[in-house]
């Protein structure tokens, strides 16, 4: 019964946990800037909370989908926070979304060629490191091993 239990209760959260991504996934196709960057940042903090739970959910390869475009997003707040969610992401990138991988590194590097001052280069020192990070993290994957 114990397991059975167990079982059911991890079934029960990865059925919320797949409510909440789509929810996300139609905050991030939103028309709407504020909406896409609210899913941007319930993203991140789903990302850190239970990363294991987001990577065994159905709905990932939609979400990654959803969320790719949000890094090269007009609007500097949602690409911005998109930048911040990518660092919380970019650990199930390599456990479990590598062919998602140059497709965001694509959007990742017109985000970082932005020329907005908002973007890049950022005031803020922490969106500089968190993008440089999530640069490097992403493209270190992706090249073949020696």
């Amino acid at each position: 019964i114990g397991v059975r239990l167990v079982g059911s209760e991890m079934c029960i959260r990865d059925r919320a946990i797949d409510d909440q991504l789509s929810t996300i996934v139609g905050q991030l196709s939103s028309s709407d800037w504020i909406s896409r960057k609210e899913g941007a940042n319930r993203l991140l903090s789903l990302a850190r909370a239970q990363p294991e739970v987001l990577s065994r959910s159905s709905r990932l390869l939609s979400l990654v989908d959803a969320f790719t475009p949000q890094l090269s997003f007009a609007n500097p707040k949602v690409m911005l926070a998109a930048l911040a969610a990518l660092e919380g992401l970019a650990p199930l990138l390599r456990r479990t979304l590598v062919p998602s991988i140059p497709t965001i590194v694509q959007a990742l590097s017109s985000s970082l060629a932005s020329s907005n001052a908002q973007v890049w280069p950022c005031p803020c020192a922490r969106h500089g490191s968190c993008a440089v990070r999530a640069r490097s993290r992403l493209l270190a994957r992706t090249m073949p091993s020696r």
